[in-house]
This record gives structure tokens, sequence and C-alpha cells, in this order.
């Protein structure tokens, strides 16, 4: 992706600041684990005292719906609002049943640079991303639904959901960039991938936005806040050479987020740091916010958000002027490539 404009960037932080006087204070949310709690059960009622006023409790394959239900108690015990931040795409156990459904790599091989002995695809073979299972595909997004549906059961009401995961797999184009996340069967015809061989049905643009009303209507007394990550930027330097292509991918991220923005009116932006091996400050988390706040681009829908519509999430205390969650645990963002064979 190409740099951030300097004037959205502007515009945007103007705004941002003129937004602070209704915005949560950065402690109001808290992004944990029932085993972090569990193991330190004083800890929530730490949280209260320092002003927390949600906690948002992590929901991935490995967390056990036991100790979930016995950390909720102790959020609703100590007063506080519920969350559940659940993981769409990535899962480990949707990924080992149906394999199927993971992501592919037929574009770009850049990605091979960053994982020594990558292994190579024979006939009738593709690159898959373990343990990743977008809902970008019509598959895929029937199958993820049904996981998630299957989990709320095991899960307490909670005043809020959060979902993460709605867009594509981590190096999306085959550049290696953990942020790049606009496809699912990215496909460039060459040797290694002669024809194309599909994860599934493409779903189309609004297959995100028609995932979180679907979910939505499985926990109707919650608040849906979708979470999105900002794409990659040149900037970065981490697509390995591979050039910004705006042509597709901008339009691609806008198509799928103007959705998403009118169906929800309280919007999350993930910035990963160290899941993915990134450096944060507060000056990467307002281009992130800026960048999908406003979208002005050919071929793109055209986006406008108040940001008082928008939370960003860090894996790292910072000093943020506006509404963010920091995850005090782990938010597993890696892949690994494994071959499949059609």
């Amino acid at each position: 992706m190409s740099a951030r404009g300097c004037s959205s960037l502007a515009l945007f932080a103007l705004l941002l600041l003129a937004s602070c006087q209704s915005a949560p204070r950065g402690n109001e949310l808290v992004l944990s684990s029932a085993a972090e709690l569990l193991a330190a059960p004083q800890r929530t009622r730490e949280y209260a005292a320092r002003g927390t006023r949600t906690i948002v409790l992590r929901v991935e394959d490995r967390d056990d719906g036991a100790s979930l239900a016995v950390a909720a108690r102790a959020i609703r015990d100590a007063n506080l609002r519920l969350g559940f931040w659940l993981e769409v795409a990535r899962s480990p156990s949707l990924a080992n049943a149906q394999p199927a459904l993971l992501a592919s790599l037929q574009g770009h091989e850049e990605w091979r640079t960053r994982i020594a002995d990558a292994p190579e695809p024979g006939a009738e073979e593709v690159v898959k991303l373990w343990p990743w299972v977008p809902i970008l595909t019509r598959e895929g997004y029937d199958a993820q639904l049904e996981r998630i549906a299957a989990r709320l059961r095991t899960l307490p009401p909670a005043d809020e959901l959060w979902l993460h995961g709605l867009q594509g797999a981590p190096s999306a184009c085959g550049c290696g960039h953990p942020l790049c996340r606009w496809a699912a069967d990215y496909h460039l015809r060459d040797a290694r991938h002669p024809t194309r061989i599909p994860s599934g049905t493409p779903h189309g643009p609004d297959a995100a936005a028609r995932f979180v009303e679907a979910v939505r209507a499985l926990a109707p007394d919650a608040e849906l806040i979708p979470v999105w990550v900002a794409e990659c930027a040149e900037d970065d330097a981490l697509c390995h050479g591979v050039p910004c292509y705006e042509g597709r991918c901008w339009p691609a991220l806008a198509e799928q987020w103007a959705p998403i923005v009118a169906g929800s009116e309280r919007l999350a932006v993930f910035v990963p740091s160290r899941s993915v091996g990134l450096p944060l400050d507060a000056a990467r988390v307002q281009r992130e916010l800026a960048s999908l706040a406003t979208i002005e681009r050919a071929n793109a829908p055209r986006i406008a958000i108040d940001p008082k519509r928008l939370i960003a999430v860090v894996e790292e205390p910072l000093e943020l002027s506006g509404a963010h969650m920091v995850a005090e645990c782990e938010l597993e963002q890696s892949w690994e490539p494994r071959v499949w064979q059609r």
C-alpha cells in the first residue's frame, strides 16, 4: 500500500483532538484473558478501582469455556461491563478439520524471504496459510458462522461482542507483509501456479458486514463491535519489494470496509505490534486510524468517519488521546505455510 496522505492525517488529528472531551478514557477498556484474570483474582477489582468500565475477554480456540465463565462472573461481580473478543478467521480447530478452506498463497512469492525452507507445491497442490480460514469465501463464511454460533452457546450473555478476523489472512497477496489482508486467494499465473486452486466460492465484498449482522442476530442483546486491521503501507518496508498496486488493493479494502462502517456505530481498529513484529507509537496509531477514517481514492467507495466512532486496539500501553483498548493478553497473529493437495 502507498503511504497515507498527509492532508487526511492532519484533518483526522484535528477531529480527534476535538472529540477527546467525549471519548472514553484509555483505561476504561481492557482486553484480557480468562487465564490471566484467574491467575490473579485481585486484578479484576484493581481494574475497577482505576476506572475501568469494561473488561473484554479473549475467546480463541485455546480458551476453555469453564474458565471463561468463571472470569465473566468475576467481572460481573465487580460491577463492570463484560465483553468477548471473538477470533474469527484464525482458528486452528477449523483449519485442522477443514484444511481446504484455508487461505492460500498463489500470488507473489516474496513471503518466502521470511520463512526458511518454505514448502514447494507440486502438481495439483497449493500452499495454505495455516490456521487462517477467512470468511471471504462462501464455504469459509458458513463454517466460521457455525463455529462462532456454537461458541456463543457456551458463553454467558455479554454486553459487547468484538469480532476480529473479518478480513483475509496475513500476506494475502504473497508479499509477506503481516497487514496485507485484502484477499483470500490472490492468484498470479506462473510456473508455480499455472491454474488457480480456490479455497471456496468468492462471497462478495460485503461478506464481513453480513457476517457481523449474522452474529448480531445470534446475540441481539449485545453490542457488536467489528474489529478491522488497517492495510499495509509502502513506508512499512515489509512488502519485500512487491510494489503497491493501488488499482486493486485499496478499492478492495474500501469495498469491504464501507458496509462495515454503514452497519455499526462503534468500530475498532486493531494496530498490532508485538504479535506481528512491528514497532508501535502514538504516531503510528494515528496514521492507522486516519487511513480508515477517510478514504478518497479512485475506483473506491468514499469513506468519512467521525473519529468518535473509532476505538484503537493496541498491544502496548500508550498515551493516546482518543478511545482505545490495551490488550493485556496475547493476540496470536502468526501463520505457517502448509502444502495442501486438491
